[in-house]
């Protein structure tokens, strides 16, 4: 029996179809010695999701039985080279003065982000695109981190973080207090004269 697809040497990807030639009624699958099918019908073949393994070599190896007795054997290696997972934030940036309402953006291949101020989980998205509305009133003027994870099937996989100074105009807010003080005072000396 043969394994005529993947080739020997190949390198694959996402989902693979796994198929032989054989004159056998049975033939057994398996990848890195764990068996993963059972087949008794033709054409003997197996679909192999290879997301679920490392990038690198892999053996694919099938064993031929005819009235259940094995009667041959044959193995391939590929290597296995899936796209690696990302996540960056694109707003805000590195250092950015921000203040008011910033939507925290992210480029990711991910299927969940989950967004952290200061090491805090503040918010979870599961939609593309990934982003979170950040009050920064609710923070002190000042340095805070933006952390974003990135999750697939409940494993982080990718993680960004970023610096920004939170600006919420701290010393204005002040002046105009000082400002509505000073016409509040003079109206009341205006009243007792």
């Amino acid at each position: 029996m043969t394994i005529t697809n993947p080739a020997d040497g190949s390198t694959v990807s996402g989902t693979v179809s796994v198929t032989t030639s054989t004159n056998c009624d049975e033939v057994k699958f398996y990848i890195d010695g764990t068996l993963v099918k059972d087949d008794t019908s033709s054409p003997f073949d197996y679909t192999w999701d290879t997301t679920g393994y490392s990038n690198g070599s892999h053996t694919i190896m099938v064993e031929g039985y005819v009235s259940g007795t094995l009667q041959d054997t044959d193995s391939v290696t590929v290597t296995v080279q899936n796209l690696a997972y990302y996540l960056t934030i694109t707003n805000p940036s590195e250092g950015e003065v921000v203040s008011g309402t910033v939507t925290v953006t992210t480029d990711t291949n991910c299927s969940e982000v989950r967004f952290y101020i200061d090491g805090s989980l503040v918010g979870t998205d599961t939609t593309a695109p990934f982003q979170y509305s950040w009050n920064t009133e609710n923070y002190s003027d000042g340095n805070h981190t933006v952390r974003a994870d990135g999750y697939v099937s409940g494993t982080m996989e990718a993680q960004d973080t970023v610096t920004c100074e939170v600006d919420n105009g701290g010393e204005c807010l002040g002046t105009t207090l000082v400002s509505l003080l000073v016409l509040f005072g003079s109206a009341a000396l205006y009243r007792r004269r």
